[in-house]
């Protein structure tokens, strides 16, 4: 009994701390009504994803109304669109030519990604942008390498595709270096932006949602 009280009394304390995750595939009240449904009664309000880190970033760099290539389900246009950006990868898909107005490249999950097709498109989009001296703005909002996709099995996620595309212009072009910005754990931007309230519970001392 003495267990199943501490059970409850970290699933009270998960619930009023909220949860900080890296996930970018769907929004916030997608994430909440699938807790939920596992017997974990969340409010959208009490996460903060890695996805929505897109909407400080275009605050802060002026990039409302910007065209973005997005690498990622067609869930994860949301926080594109609620950061202030416009989705413009379906945009003539097969005319890359048309990629020249996009200003942000964002990769924000491994699914729904066609291979090579997509990482091809982003990483000619890097190199005209490089060649006529145009900044691009490139964000990573899940920075994990893999992930467990089944037990004793492991997948590549957002963030290898990140590192591929980084370690091609390592090598291929070493006088110019391409770094994406990392926007989720275990990187500063998600966590600047969590909350940090203390608590106490008993048998647990103080802490902190981070």
């Amino acid at each position: 009994m003495a267990a199943l009280g501490r059970c409850a009394l970290v699933a009270t304390a998960w619930r009023a701390l909220g949860k900080v995750t890296n996930a970018a595939s769907r929004l916030p009240e997608q994430l909440a009504a699938d807790f939920t449904a596992q017997g974990l009664a969340l409010d959208a309000q009490q996460l903060l994803t890695s996805g929505m880190l897109l909407a400080p970033y275009f605050a802060r760099e002026g990039l409302q109304g910007a065209r973005v290539l997005l690498l990622g389900p067609d869930s994860a246009s949301g926080y594109v669109t609620r950061a202030g950006g416009h989705d413009w990868t379906n945009h003539r898909v097969d005319d890359w030519a048309n990629d020249d107005q996009i200003e942000v490249l964002v990769i924000a999950d491994q699914r729904a990604v066609r291979w090579p097709k997509d990482l091809n498109r982003a990483l000619n989009l890097i190199i005209r942008r490089q060649n006529a001296g145009r900044s691009l703005h490139l964000l990573l909002c899940n920075p994990d390498l893999i992930f467990p996709s089944a037990p004793g099995r492991y997948s590549l996620t957002a963030g290898a595709m990140a590192v591929m595309l980084e370690s091609v212009f390592a090598i291929q072009y070493p006088e110019r270096p391409l770094a994406l910005q990392r926007l989720g754990k275990p990187s500063r931007p998600i966590f600047d932006e969590a909350p940090r309230p203390t608590w106490r519970l008993p048998g647990f001392g103080e802490f902190s949602s981070i």
